[in-house]
Protein backbone atom coordinates (compact mmCIF):
# COMPACT_ATOMS: atom_id res chain seq x y z
CA UNK A 1 0.00 0.00 0.00
CA UNK A 2 1.20 3.41 -0.63
CA UNK A 3 -0.46 6.53 1.25
CA UNK A 4 0.01 9.72 -1.54
CA UNK A 5 -1.85 11.58 1.89
CA UNK A 6 -3.73 11.65 5.14
CA UNK A 7 -6.99 10.31 4.07
CA UNK A 8 -6.49 7.49 0.98
CA UNK A 9 -4.87 4.47 0.72
CA UNK A 10 -3.44 3.44 -2.97
CA UNK A 11 -2.88 -0.25 -3.64
CA UNK A 12 0.91 -0.84 -5.43
CA UNK A 13 -1.17 -2.74 -8.22
CA UNK A 14 -3.04 0.09 -9.37
CA UNK A 15 0.55 1.03 -11.16
CA UNK A 16 -0.25 -1.29 -13.46
CA UNK A 17 -3.90 0.36 -14.74
CA UNK A 18 -1.13 3.55 -15.82
CA UNK A 19 0.28 0.90 -18.12
CA UNK A 20 -2.77 -0.02 -19.79
CA UNK A 21 -3.06 -3.84 -17.83
CA UNK A 22 -6.64 -4.85 -17.49
CA UNK A 23 -8.51 -4.96 -14.21
CA UNK A 24 -10.88 -3.36 -12.13
CA UNK A 25 -10.98 -0.43 -9.87
CA UNK A 26 -12.12 -0.77 -6.44
CA UNK A 27 -12.57 2.03 -3.77
CA UNK A 28 -13.24 0.63 -0.43
CA UNK A 29 -14.65 2.72 2.97
CA UNK A 30 -14.42 2.08 6.15
CA UNK A 31 -14.41 4.98 9.08
CA UNK A 32 -15.98 8.57 9.30
CA UNK A 33 -15.06 10.82 11.95
CA UNK A 34 -18.17 10.96 14.32
CA UNK A 35 -18.46 12.80 17.02
CA UNK A 36 -18.13 9.98 19.59
CA UNK A 37 -14.57 9.87 18.27
CA UNK A 38 -14.00 13.15 19.86
CA UNK A 39 -16.23 13.06 23.05
CA UNK A 40 -15.49 9.56 24.18
CA UNK A 41 -11.46 9.20 23.54
CA UNK A 42 -10.54 11.16 26.54
CA UNK A 43 -12.75 8.99 28.56
CA UNK A 44 -11.18 5.85 27.33
CA UNK A 45 -7.72 6.82 27.66
CA UNK A 46 -8.58 8.11 31.96
CA UNK A 47 -10.23 4.54 32.20
CA UNK A 48 -6.78 2.71 30.17
CA UNK A 49 -4.73 4.49 32.43
CA UNK A 50 -7.08 3.38 35.72
CA UNK A 51 -6.46 -0.21 34.22
CA UNK A 52 -2.61 0.37 33.90
CA UNK A 53 -2.45 1.16 37.29
CA UNK A 54 -4.02 -1.59 38.44
CA UNK A 55 -1.38 -3.61 36.70
CA UNK A 56 1.10 -1.71 38.16
CA UNK A 57 0.13 -2.38 41.79
CA UNK A 58 -0.88 -6.34 41.25
CA UNK A 59 1.20 -7.89 37.86
CA UNK A 60 0.33 -11.44 39.12
CA UNK A 61 -3.14 -10.54 39.80
CA UNK A 62 -3.18 -12.07 43.50
CA UNK A 63 -5.35 -9.56 44.80
CA UNK A 64 -9.11 -10.43 44.41
CA UNK A 65 -9.69 -6.43 44.90
CA UNK A 66 -7.94 -5.72 41.44
CA UNK A 67 -10.69 -8.04 39.17
CA UNK A 68 -13.18 -6.14 40.99
CA UNK A 69 -11.69 -2.84 40.69
CA UNK A 70 -11.16 -3.67 37.18
CA UNK A 71 -14.33 -5.06 36.34
CA UNK A 72 -15.67 -1.22 37.88
CA UNK A 73 -13.67 0.61 34.99
CA UNK A 74 -14.82 -1.42 32.42
CA UNK A 75 -19.01 -1.37 33.55
CA UNK A 76 -18.07 2.40 33.37
CA UNK A 77 -16.76 2.26 30.39
CA UNK A 78 -19.97 0.20 29.06
CA UNK A 79 -22.54 2.71 30.31
CA UNK A 80 -20.28 5.69 28.79
CA UNK A 81 -20.07 3.84 24.94
CA UNK A 82 -23.83 2.77 25.10
CA UNK A 83 -25.36 6.00 25.33
CA UNK A 84 -28.06 6.49 22.82
CA UNK A 85 -26.42 9.08 21.23
CA UNK A 86 -23.40 6.95 20.08
CA UNK A 87 -25.83 4.29 18.31
CA UNK A 88 -24.63 3.96 14.56
CA UNK A 89 -23.93 8.15 14.84
CA UNK A 90 -23.57 10.31 11.71
CA UNK A 91 -20.51 12.43 10.86
CA UNK A 92 -19.38 15.25 13.02
CA UNK A 93 -18.69 19.08 11.36
CA UNK A 94 -14.70 17.66 10.92
CA UNK A 95 -15.58 14.17 9.60
CA UNK A 96 -17.55 15.93 6.84
CA UNK A 97 -14.12 18.30 6.15
CA UNK A 98 -12.05 15.00 6.01
CA UNK A 99 -14.69 13.30 3.44
CA UNK A 100 -14.48 16.34 1.50
CA UNK A 101 -11.01 16.91 1.48
CA UNK A 102 -10.36 12.93 0.56
CA UNK A 103 -12.86 13.56 -2.47
CA UNK A 104 -10.16 15.78 -3.82
CA UNK A 105 -7.55 13.92 -3.68
CA UNK A 106 -9.12 10.61 -5.30
CA UNK A 107 -10.52 13.54 -7.94
CA UNK A 108 -6.51 13.99 -9.23
CA UNK A 109 -6.12 10.46 -8.59
CA UNK A 110 -8.60 9.41 -11.33
CA UNK A 111 -7.57 12.35 -13.56
CA UNK A 112 -3.99 10.60 -13.33
CA UNK A 113 -5.38 6.86 -14.01
CA UNK A 114 -7.54 8.24 -16.52
CA UNK A 115 -10.76 6.37 -14.95
CA UNK A 116 -13.53 6.25 -13.03
CA UNK A 117 -13.79 3.46 -10.27
CA UNK A 118 -15.79 -0.13 -11.11
CA UNK A 119 -16.66 -0.66 -7.70
CA UNK A 120 -17.75 1.05 -4.60
CA UNK A 121 -17.47 -0.83 -1.18
CA UNK A 122 -17.93 0.64 2.16
CA UNK A 123 -19.11 -0.39 5.67
CA UNK A 124 -22.91 -0.17 6.24
CA UNK A 125 -21.97 1.62 9.54
CA UNK A 126 -23.69 5.55 8.58
CA UNK A 127 -20.71 7.29 9.01
CA UNK A 128 -18.36 5.02 6.80
CA UNK A 129 -21.69 5.45 4.09
CA UNK A 130 -21.65 9.18 4.23
CA UNK A 131 -18.11 9.53 3.82
CA UNK A 132 -17.79 7.59 0.80
CA UNK A 133 -20.65 9.50 -0.71
CA UNK A 134 -19.79 12.76 0.10
CA UNK A 135 -16.23 12.38 -0.68
CA UNK A 136 -17.00 11.21 -4.16
CA UNK A 137 -19.52 13.72 -4.84
CA UNK A 138 -16.40 16.02 -3.91
CA UNK A 139 -13.74 14.26 -6.74
CA UNK A 140 -15.09 17.02 -9.46
CA UNK A 141 -14.67 14.05 -12.11
CA UNK A 142 -17.22 16.37 -14.67
CA UNK A 143 -16.08 15.28 -18.40
CA UNK A 144 -14.79 11.66 -17.63
CA UNK A 145 -16.53 8.75 -19.15
CA UNK A 146 -19.13 7.57 -17.17
CA UNK A 147 -18.83 10.21 -14.43
CA UNK A 148 -21.36 10.46 -12.09
CA UNK A 149 -22.27 10.89 -8.68
CA UNK A 150 -22.61 7.55 -5.94
CA UNK A 151 -25.78 8.80 -4.93
CA UNK A 152 -27.46 9.05 -8.73
CA UNK A 153 -26.43 5.26 -8.42
CA UNK A 154 -23.42 4.47 -10.46
CA UNK A 155 -20.94 3.12 -10.42
CA UNK A 156 -22.23 0.38 -8.23
CA UNK A 157 -22.29 0.83 -4.85
CA UNK A 158 -22.42 -2.16 -2.42
CA UNK A 159 -21.92 -2.40 1.31
CA UNK A 160 -19.75 -5.41 3.09
CA UNK A 161 -20.13 -6.23 6.36
CA UNK A 162 -16.38 -7.49 5.99
CA UNK A 163 -15.38 -3.65 6.33
CA UNK A 164 -17.24 -2.87 9.49
CA UNK A 165 -15.16 -2.19 13.23
CA UNK A 166 -14.91 -5.22 15.33
CA UNK A 167 -18.09 -5.73 16.60
CA UNK A 168 -17.89 -4.97 20.33
CA UNK A 169 -21.14 -4.79 22.15
CA UNK A 170 -21.08 -1.21 22.49
CA UNK A 171 -23.22 1.75 20.71
CA UNK A 172 -20.79 2.75 18.47
CA UNK A 173 -20.26 -0.39 17.22
CA UNK A 174 -24.31 -0.82 16.19
CA UNK A 175 -25.73 -0.16 13.14
CA UNK A 176 -29.21 0.01 12.19
CA UNK A 177 -31.28 -2.34 10.50
CA UNK A 178 -30.50 -3.30 6.70
CA UNK A 179 -34.10 -2.38 5.92
CA UNK A 180 -33.53 0.96 7.51
CA UNK A 181 -30.53 1.54 5.58
CA UNK A 182 -31.96 0.85 2.10
CA UNK A 183 -34.64 3.46 2.71
CA UNK A 184 -32.26 5.89 3.77
CA UNK A 185 -29.70 4.77 0.65
CA UNK A 186 -32.04 3.62 -2.30
CA UNK A 187 -28.22 3.43 -4.35
CA UNK A 188 -26.77 1.16 -2.07
CA UNK A 189 -26.85 -2.70 -2.40
CA UNK A 190 -27.20 -4.39 1.09
CA UNK A 191 -28.03 -7.83 -0.19
CA UNK A 192 -25.13 -8.71 0.77
CA UNK A 193 -25.21 -7.78 4.87
CA UNK A 194 -27.05 -9.38 7.54
CA UNK A 195 -30.45 -7.59 8.40
CA UNK A 196 -28.81 -6.79 12.14
CA UNK A 197 -25.29 -5.69 13.29
CA UNK A 198 -23.61 -8.71 15.10
CA UNK A 199 -22.26 -7.70 18.05
CA UNK A 200 -20.38 -9.38 20.74
CA UNK A 201 -19.97 -9.67 24.28
CA UNK A 202 -17.43 -7.43 24.82
CA UNK A 203 -16.43 -3.79 24.42
CA UNK A 204 -13.32 -2.86 23.39
CA UNK A 205 -12.06 -1.68 26.34
CA UNK A 206 -12.80 -5.46 27.31
CA UNK A 207 -10.73 -6.27 24.75
CA UNK A 208 -7.69 -3.90 25.65
CA UNK A 209 -7.95 -4.88 29.17
CA UNK A 210 -7.60 -8.67 27.88
CA UNK A 211 -4.49 -7.63 26.12
CA UNK A 212 -3.11 -5.55 28.79
CA UNK A 213 -3.43 -8.56 30.92
CA UNK A 214 -1.51 -10.97 28.63
CA UNK A 215 1.02 -8.47 28.25
CA UNK A 216 1.74 -7.98 32.15
CA UNK A 217 1.71 -11.62 32.24
CA UNK A 218 4.18 -12.65 29.69
CA UNK A 219 7.02 -9.43 31.10
CA UNK A 220 6.13 -11.57 34.70
CA UNK A 221 7.31 -14.77 32.64
CA UNK A 222 9.76 -13.48 31.25
CA UNK A 223 11.34 -11.48 34.51
CA UNK A 224 10.77 -15.09 35.97
CA UNK A 225 12.81 -16.85 33.51
CA UNK A 226 15.47 -14.16 33.85
CA UNK A 227 15.93 -14.61 37.44
CA UNK A 228 16.07 -18.50 37.43
CA UNK A 229 18.58 -18.18 34.45
CA UNK A 230 21.16 -15.56 36.63
CA UNK A 231 20.34 -17.81 39.82
CA UNK A 232 21.59 -21.00 37.41
CA UNK A 233 24.55 -18.45 36.36
CA UNK A 234 25.73 -17.64 40.05
CA UNK A 235 25.43 -21.78 40.97
CA UNK A 236 27.39 -22.70 38.31
CA UNK A 237 29.85 -19.90 38.93
CA UNK A 238 29.60 -21.40 43.00
CA UNK A 239 30.71 -24.75 41.54
CA UNK A 240 32.99 -24.04 39.14
CA UNK A 241 35.16 -22.06 42.24
CA UNK A 242 34.04 -24.98 44.67
CA UNK A 243 35.55 -27.29 42.71
CA UNK A 244 38.34 -25.05 41.59
CA UNK A 245 39.37 -24.80 45.67
CA UNK A 246 38.39 -28.44 46.74
CA UNK A 247 41.47 -29.31 43.64
CA UNK A 248 43.74 -26.54 45.61
CA UNK A 249 43.67 -28.67 48.83
CA UNK A 250 43.81 -31.97 47.55
CA UNK A 251 47.17 -30.49 45.48
CA UNK A 252 48.44 -28.65 49.26
CA UNK A 253 46.96 -32.26 51.14
CA UNK A 254 49.38 -34.10 48.95
CA UNK A 255 52.14 -31.73 49.16
CA UNK A 256 51.77 -32.25 52.76
CA UNK A 257 51.84 -36.00 52.40
CA UNK A 258 55.06 -36.20 50.72
CA UNK A 259 56.17 -33.82 53.10
CA UNK A 260 55.36 -36.03 55.77
CA UNK A 261 56.46 -39.27 54.44
CA UNK A 262 59.92 -39.93 55.39
CA UNK A 263 62.59 -40.31 51.95
CA UNK A 264 63.91 -43.50 52.25
CA UNK A 265 63.66 -46.66 54.43
CA UNK A 266 67.04 -46.35 56.08
CA UNK A 267 66.12 -42.41 57.24
CA UNK A 268 62.95 -44.01 58.91
CA UNK A 269 64.74 -46.47 60.30
CA UNK A 270 67.79 -46.18 61.52
CA UNK A 271 68.37 -43.04 63.59
CA UNK A 272 71.78 -42.84 64.22
CA UNK A 273 72.72 -39.09 65.49
CA UNK A 274 70.77 -36.54 68.01
CA UNK A 275 70.23 -34.37 65.03
CA UNK A 276 68.44 -36.58 62.56
CA UNK A 277 66.69 -37.97 65.75
CA UNK A 278 65.54 -34.61 65.99
CA UNK A 279 64.96 -33.62 62.62
CA UNK A 280 62.07 -36.28 62.39
CA UNK A 281 60.69 -35.54 65.68
CA UNK A 282 59.72 -32.08 64.55
CA UNK A 283 57.49 -33.23 61.91
CA UNK A 284 54.05 -33.06 63.37
CA UNK A 285 53.42 -37.17 62.08
CA UNK A 286 56.18 -38.11 64.15
CA UNK A 287 55.53 -35.40 67.90
CA UNK A 288 53.37 -38.38 68.90
CA UNK A 289 55.69 -41.47 68.54
CA UNK A 290 58.44 -41.61 71.08
CA UNK A 291 61.65 -43.42 69.60
CA UNK A 292 63.46 -46.35 71.20
CA UNK A 293 66.16 -44.87 73.32
CA UNK A 294 69.82 -46.11 74.13
CA UNK A 295 68.73 -47.64 77.08
CA UNK A 296 66.06 -49.54 75.22
CA UNK A 297 68.55 -50.99 72.79
CA UNK A 298 70.88 -52.06 75.02
CA UNK A 299 68.11 -53.82 77.42
CA UNK A 300 66.73 -55.69 75.20
CA UNK A 301 67.97 -55.69 71.47
CA UNK A 302 64.88 -58.17 70.16
CA UNK A 303 62.70 -55.29 71.73
CA UNK A 304 64.39 -52.68 69.74
CA UNK A 305 63.95 -54.35 66.31
CA UNK A 306 60.21 -54.76 67.13
CA UNK A 307 59.64 -51.16 68.12
CA UNK A 308 61.89 -49.99 65.13
CA UNK A 309 59.99 -52.35 63.06
CA UNK A 310 56.87 -50.94 64.53
CA UNK A 311 57.43 -47.09 63.53
CA UNK A 312 58.59 -47.78 59.92
CA UNK A 313 55.52 -49.53 59.14
CA UNK A 314 53.72 -46.87 60.57
CA UNK A 315 55.06 -44.12 58.47
CA UNK A 316 54.92 -46.58 55.03
CA UNK A 317 51.12 -46.19 56.05
CA UNK A 318 50.85 -42.60 56.44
Amino acid sequence: MTSPSAHIQIDSSVSKLRQGAPGQLVFFQRHGQASKNKVLRPERLALVDRLEKLLEQDPDFSNKKTAADANAVLESWREAANAPQWFDDSLNPAGVTEAATAGVEIGKFLADVGRTPDLLVTSPFRRAWQTQSIGYSSANLAGMPGCSSVDNGAPAWVANDDLSETPYCEGPCKRHPKSVLSRWQPCLNVDSISEECEVGSETNLDYMWKAMCDESKRRQEVARNQTKEEENAKEETHTEAKFELNEELLDNQAQVTNDLRCPTQRECTIVRSESARNSHLSSPMCRSIRLPSRGDRKASHNGYGRSRNALYGLLRTR
